[in-house]
């Protein structure tokens, strides 16, 4: 089983939490695979570059 992940925000905490999906399996063995799949915030062009950076398929401003 894949979970798609969805994370509102890309800096601090946004950045803290794509980390710890990264870091599940580490942790958590049973836990279900997980895609990130959409980054969401507010400015377009900042959250297109953290997309990239934080391993992110999709983004969205609203």
């Amino acid at each position: 089983m894949t979970l798609d992940i969805g994370v509102l925000g890309y800096r601090f905490m946004g950045e803290a939490h794509a980390n710890a999906l990264a870091r599940l399996p580490m942790f958590f063995p049973d836990a279900p695979d997980v895609n990130r799949h959409t980054l969401v915030g507010r400015d377009e062009e900042s959250l297109a570059a953290a997309a990239d950076r934080l391993g992110f398929e999709h983004t969205a401003t609203d």
